[in-house]
């Protein structure tokens, strides 16, 4: 004789202690059950998000690695570019640098003063007649 299978239905225990015993195995396990599922359900939601946002920093932190090599990178080969035409003709590369650091100081400015040091004070530099001569 070989028994394949066992099936229990509708058990009832009886009543007294051993009911009540086997009521509270029956709430543990759903209890257990119950843990189990809700474990599995944060897991789903959480985990697949942790690795999402791991993956963006990674992918930004990686652009943003890639943009400072490729910014010293161009900052090497214009000091170079700089370098050899300096040693190529010194004087007027340091009047060109001088011209285009001027230049970028001055660009935001309508009329930018310039003093100069063989005035003795500020009066020639500011047209104080224009203001009296566009009344006249």
């Amino acid at each position: 004789v070989r028994i394949t299978s066992v099936r229990l239905q509708n058990i009832v225990p009886p009543a007294g202690r051993v009911q009540d015993a086997f009521e509270d195995v029956n709430r543990a396990i759903q209890d257990m059950n119950r843990k189990i599922n809700e474990g599995r359900k944060a897991f789903n939601e959480q985990i697949p998000k942790a690795r999402g946002d791991a993956d963006r920093m990674i992918q930004t932190a990686e652009g943003y690695a890639a943009r400072r090599v490729n910014t010293a990178l161009g900052d090497v080969a214009r000091y170079n570019a700089v370098l050899r035409e300096y040693r190529r003709q010194p004087r007027l590369t340091r009047v060109r640098l001088y011209n285009e650091l001027m230049e970028g100081l001055f660009a935001g400015q309508d009329k930018p003063n310039v003093i100069d040091s063989n005035f003795s004070n500020l009066l020639p530099l500011l047209n104080l007649n224009s203001a009296s001569q566009g009344g006249q």
